[in-house]
């Protein structure tokens, strides 16, 4: 499930803060570490996939995906 962050009142967007996840590898090499988004983030309302990329050395990747969703006030109350 997304993480829900609540729009600020009268402009339906919110300043979204998040932990960066962090890479290694079993060898210690140093890693490239990629993002569609970097912390802070205003955001719209909405759902919004944030997506890291790990590479190392030797070309192998791994993939951390997670969502935040972005509510307004009328989803708050209804």
């Amino acid at each position: 499930s997304p993480l829900l962050v609540y729009a600020e009142r009268g402009i339906y967007s919110a300043q979204v803060n998040w932990n960066e996840p962090v890479a290694t590898d079993n060898l210690g090499h140093a890693l490239s570490l990629t993002s569609n988004y970097k912390p802070p983030q205003r955001f719209n309302q909405g759902i919004h996939v944030i997506t890291y990329t790990a590479i190392d050395q030797s070309g192998n990747s791994a993939t951390c995906t997670f969502a935040v969703e972005v509510l307004g006030m009328k989803q708050i109350i209804s």
